[in-house]
Formats: structure tokens, C-alpha cells, sequence
């Protein structure tokens, strides 16, 4: 019996020190996390213009297990308390230079002003954890 005491203590005390450490945690935004969003064509960010038909990749570190990327919208002005919608989803992903690459294929405006965000699930964290794209203008590649 104190043997097992001590076993739940010790795994207890490791998975507090983890997640002091993981920087994700504070922020799937921050530096540190490793996420890294890409798109093509690329955001114009200047403009705050997102074309489609685009083709979003999230790269994800191994280290963090994600099981599911979700691109979830709601309207530019909407209430805080509004809930985020989601867009796409996939759980499939290519392993690549110790990162999951999942790419996400956006076909239509979900509306003209909208807040993206991606949402990230994983085994290693009792939430999906979100990174947001900020409020941009979604336009249809013709109509330029």
C-alpha cells in the first residue's frame, strides 16, 4: 500500500513539473508552443484579407499529440458570448521534421467579416486548446 502511495505521488509531482513547462498551456499563440499556421494563397495581412478557396496547414509538435484540428468562425462584430462555429475539421495529418501537418481546405466565406480560430485537440491536455487568426475580411478568389 505505500508502495502504491508513493508511485501516485511521484506520477502526480511529474505531470505538475510537465505542465508547468509546456508553454501551450499559457498560449497555443506564444513563441514557445512550436504551432505554426500557414495558408495559400497567403493571408494578406495588411489588408486583413483571407481568399478562398484556400488551403490551411497546421503544424503541430510531436510532443503534443493532436488528435484533431478544427477551423471554427463567427461573425467580425458578433457578441463576445457568441459562440465560435465550427468550419472544418480533420484527424488526419502527415508526420514531417517532428511536426503533424494537417491541412484544412476552406471552399467558401462562412461571411464577409469573420473570426478564425483553430482549435487543437490532444490526448496530453484535458481541453482543445484554441489559436486565433483575428478578425479578417473573407473574399472569393474571382472577386478580386
Amino acid at each position: 500500500m505505500r508502495v502504491l502511495c508513493v508511485v501516485m505521488l511521484l506520477l502526480g509531482t511529474s505531470s505538475l513539473i510537465w505542465a508547468q513547462n509546456e508553454p501551450c498551456l499559457a498560449s497555443a499563440d506564444s513563441p514557445g508552443c512550436g504551432i505554426k499556421i500557414t495558408m495559400n494563397p497567403p493571408l494578406k495581412t495588411e489588408e486583413k484579407i483571407l481568399f478562398v478557396p484556400n488551403e490551411i496547414t497546421v503544424e503541430v509538435p510531436l510532443r503534443l499529440h493532436a488528435m484533431k484540428v478544427q477551423l471554427s468562425s463567427k461573425a467580425g462584430e458578433a457578441e463576445a458570448a457568441e459562440q465560435f462555429k465550427p468550419l472544418l475539421e480533420t484527424t488526419h495529418y502527415k508526420k514531417a521534421d517532428g511536426v503533424e501537418r494537417f491541412q484544412l481546405q476552406l471552399q467558401n466565406c462562412p461571411a464577409a467579416d469573420s473570426t478564425f480560430q483553430v482549435v487543437i485537440s490532444s490526448l496530453k491536455f484535458p481541453y482543445p486548446f484554441p489559436a486565433d487568426l483575428g478578425t479578417l475580411a473573407c473574399k472569393q478568389s474571382g472577386a478580386k
